[in-house]
């Protein structure tokens, strides 16, 4: 669209120098009125072209897209977050009643393509005295959660 109205000035600006050219000093007024109500035409008429309530609605369709799919996004971290916080307190609760005391545990999320959330990896935080007990965190968030990645540390 801009493209042609800048081509259709560009080739209406070289015949009007042309046609100044050629005329007589007596008929130029007159020729630079035409020459200028062509070029006015020429670029006006591929702007003019475009149906501007399909451009607006197009760009507020998108706009509107957008802003929905912003909303699905806060409230899937949000129901993330949530479900995270729960299923690391639920480990929490399964470690302490084996005897151990995590510091902290933390369960990272993933949302599959048919939108199931699944644990891609469980973070456990253990004290040095406690690390004798390694192998059992690791079996008991395996056997709980089934995660791709179970990763036990320890704290002084």
């Amino acid at each position: 669209m801009l493209k042609a109205a800048l081509i259709a000035g560009c080739v209406a600006g070289i015949c009007a120098s042309l046609a100044d050219m050629a005329v007589s000093e007596k008929y130029k007024p007159q020729i630079r009125t035409i020459t200028a109500l062509i070029i006015i035409i020429s670029v006006a008429q591929p702007l003019l072209s475009v149906n501007l309530g399909e451009l607006v609605e197009s760009y507020t369709a998108e706009f509107e897209l957008t802003y929905e799919q912003e909303g699905e996004l806060a409230f899937s971290e949000s129901v993330s977050e949530e479900a995270s916080e729960r299923i690391a307190d639920f480990i929490s609760a399964k470690l302490v009643s084996a005897g151990i005391k995590p510091r902290s545990v933390s369960i990272e999320l993933i949302v599959t393509g048919d939108g199931r959330y699944e644990v891609a990896r469980v973070d456990v935080v253990i004290s040095k005295e406690q690390l004798d007990r390694y192998g059992e965190v690791k079996q008991i968030v395996t056997n709980e959660l089934l995660p791709e990645d179970v990763n036990v540390s320890w704290e002084e």
